[in-house]
């Protein structure tokens, strides 16, 4: 799939997924998820790592932190989408 199209299903699953429902996405794409509330990393069948993305950045052994510097994800990129995912929440409050 394009990164456009990408980018319309993720608006999507945002603006759908967003009063309360809980969404379980498994992703090819890092960045698809790092605007998401929490991350569960998943190695043979087994939880090694959950929690929120900038968390599980952070951890400088942890196994997100190794998927993101393998895909070319830096802190900033996990940064900036929690703040859309802030300003998208914000808009939608006062729209309501």
């Amino acid at each position: 799939m394009d990164y456009a199209t990408d980018a319309l299903i993720q608006t999507a699953i945002q603006t759908s997924f967003r009063d309360g429902r809980t969404l379980i996405c498994i992703a090819h794409r890092l960045r698809t998820i790092l605007a998401y509330d929490k991350v569960c990393v998943m190695d043979s069948g087994s939880v090694v790592e959950f929690d929120e993305p900038i968390v599980l950045f952070d951890k400088p052994s942890g196994v997100f932190r190794q998927m993101c510097e393998s895909s070319g994800v830096k802190r900033a990129d996990v940064v900036e989408a929690m703040a859309a995912r802030l300003r998208e929440a914000a808009a939608h409050e006062q729209a309501s």
